[in-house]
């Protein structure tokens, strides 16, 4: 019995996303009143619940999984061709606001909040992946950057949500994307690259990890606010303060007074950390490293428990941004020629990406390390199956 009232439900969701669909192409005048119909999270969780019905079969999550190798065959044609899944994302992406609604409840729950939708999206991303791969594959090259694009949409839609680890989901789908593009070069038409570049143009500016930090930085004094203000004397909810580790003890000796010195002194580590980001690359890791060095003399036990992996959340913004514009240098080598190519620069040299091209592929460069690596894409140039 509950499994067919499951069903009705999923089939009810269904028909909802084909109405919701129609009236966005009609351009119903209903819609764009009503309240909340312009969030996309709402017809991400939609998504989501036809994803979750895919996923529950193995062989279909493995294809997933490996959409960027997986044999083409005809269970990846029966994965993308009329998805359910896929008809709801291009819906969401396409609408200009994603509230996830995690704010309020960043601030009442602090780091014990639960963030189910972003592996979600992951795997949402690799589904779109795996229909532009498919649809590149049939020589349907339109329809390839459209998914492609909408995937692009989807990691500025993660990034709206003023947590840190979102930013970094965010900057990682949109690395599968950047991905995607060198791995399937050679498939794509001059023409598709026109409107691949066209749509990517319009497509929102990435959220600073600066923005981020300084929304992590608010919300988790007000949850550290919430759990003094919550308390009565010196007793604090005890499953709240567990979550600050070894240190509960301490701060529940402390008691209230304590706290908000704490509080107010961590949220200057915040203010210190937040302009970082406006500097040039070698000041910041300077400017980081003695930052970092107070950090570890303080004996605030909050500072050192909730300060974030700042030199990993610079260089993967830096890593992204120089990524997307290698993309864009290698579109317009193929569209414009050698002299454009050379007129864009490296953010972080003095002239043009580097560029090395052999028989089987093109690899673009910049002068940017991070971790010990050097960011690069290799543009597959050779005959793909």
């Amino acid at each position: 019995m509950l499994k067919s009232a499951d069903s009705l439900v999923c089939n009810a969701l269904a028909v909802f996303a084909v109405v919701l669909i129609s009236a966005q192409h009609a351009g119903a005048a209903e819609a764009e009143d009503s309240p909340g119909s312009k969030n996309a999270a709402l017809m991400y969780w939609l998504a989501f619940d036809q994803l979750d019905a895919t996923m529950a079969d193995e062989k279909s999550a493995n294809i997933i999984s490996d959409y960027a190798t997986v044999e083409l065959d005809d269970k990846v044609k029966g994965l993308v061709e009329k998805s359910e899944t896929l008809a709801m994302f291009h819906v969401a992406v396409a609408l200009p606001e994603c509230d996830w609604g995690t704010g309020p409840l960043m601030r009442i729950q602090g780091p014990a909040l639960l963030l189910p939708h972003l592996n979600k999206t992951r795997t949402l991303a690799r589904l779109a992946l795996l229909r532009a791969r498919w649809h590149l594959a049939n020589h349907r090259g339109e329809k390839a950057v459209d998914d492609l694009v909408a995937v692009y949409a989807l990691s500025r839609h993660v990034e709206q949500e003023p947590i840190l680890i979102s930013m970094l989901v965010g900057h990682a789908i949109n690395g599968m994307a950047n991905m995607f593009i060198a791995d399937q070069w050679n498939r794509f038409s001059a023409d598709d690259l026109k409107r691949l570049r066209e749509k990517t143009a319009a497509i929102a500016p990435h959220i600073t990890m600066k923005t981020a930090i300084a929304a992590e930085g608010r919300s988790m004094a007000a949850w550290l606010k919430n759990l003094v203000e919550g308390a009565k004397g010196k007793e604090f909810d005890e499953a709240a303060l567990e979550l600050l580790g070894p240190q509960a003890a301490l701060l529940r000796a402390g008691g209230k007074e304590m706290m908000h010195g704490l509080i107010k002194d961590l949220g200057s580590f915040y203010d210190e950390m937040v302009p970082l980001f406006d500097l040039p690359r070698d000041r910041f890791f300077k400017e980081m490293d003695a930052l970092e060095g107070r950090v570890q003399e303080s004996k605030n036990p909050l500072v050192k428990l909730l300060m974030p992996a700042l030199g990993v959340t610079y260089d993967v913004q830096a890593r992204t941004q120089t990524n997307d514009l290698i993309v864009q240098a290698a579109i317009t080598l193929r569209l414009e020629g050698r002299d454009k190519f050379d007129a864009i620069k490296d953010p972080y040299g003095e002239g043009p990406f580097a560029l090395e091209q052999s028989a089987d592929a093109m690899v673009i460069k910049s002068k940017l390390v991070t971790r010990k690596e050097q960011v690069m894409l290799k543009f597959v140039t050779a005959k793909l199956k």
